[in-house]
């Protein structure tokens, strides 16, 4: 039996089985991230997985393009920011279904936050997916702090923009400052009820269902007691 010969609905099956494997493998790998129903996992294998898998024949991709459920959980690395076009193309193959996504932005010298070029690269990458920002339900961003400050920004602006409401509602922060600065939380509850705060230091101004911090996270909040829960592990 040759690859094209496999029914579209096995081979989608047989894809699918392969993803679960790689979350269950990042659950294994990071298990203090998966003590809760809300923890938000590492997606680059995951994307990696699938983007692979769509370079292997003309077959797999066009079956994989049409199979929107494989691009709903999205890592965004260093490339999205260089790239912006390929990752619009990226978060369209998700049609309107709601986005999972994963940004780690790797900047390691810190005088790059103020230079044009960063700055410029923010821009386009936040101009070019702005109308699918309204569709991220869960949102993980880990980075220095001027990297989760403007990576909020730019999300928050895309969202004034746009005609839809925003879906977010569980948020995930991962400091990676030597020094912890603190990061204002830009998303508001409704609809952000879930926040993970992780060696950060953040101020929170909302009414959330679900407050986490751990690892040497530092909170300062003006939070609704009665619809909040503050966790620490």
């Amino acid at each position: 039996m040759y690859v094209t010969d496999v029914p579209t609905e096995l081979l989608l099956h047989i894809f699918d089985i392969g993803a679960r494997g790689l979350l269950d493998q990042e659950k294994a790998a990071q298990d203090q991230f998966w003590r809760d129903s809300f923890s938000l996992p590492q997606l680059q294998p995951l994307t990696m997985y699938h983007l692979t898998l769509s370079w292997v024949c003309t077959t797999w991709r066009y079956t994989l393009l049409a199979h929107k459920k494989a691009w709903c959980q999205i890592h965004l690395g260093q490339r999205a920011f260089l790239y912006p076009e390929l990752t619009s193309d990226l978060l369209a193959r998700s049609g309107e279904k709601s986005l999972h996504i994963d940004i780690f932005r790797r900047t390691t010298i810190t005088f790059l936050h103020v230079t044009e070029r960063y700055q410029q690269q923010l821009r386009d990458m936040t101009t070019m997916f702005s109308h699918h920002v309204p569709r991220i339900q869960t949102l993980r961003i880990a980075g220095l702090c001027e990297d989760i400050i403007s990576i909020q920004a730019g999300l928050l602006a895309c969202l004034k923009e746009s005609s839809q409401p925003s879906q977010l509602s569980h948020l995930h922060i991962l400091q990676t400052d030597v020094d912890r600065q603190e990061i204002p939380l830009m998303f508001q509850a409704p609809p952000l009820t879930h926040l993970r705060v992780t060696r950060a230091s953040v101020f929170v101004n909302s009414s959330l269902q679900e407050l986490i911090v751990e690892n040497g996270g530092l909170i300062s909040y003006i939070l609704d007691r009665h619809s909040c829960s503050l966790t620490y592990p």
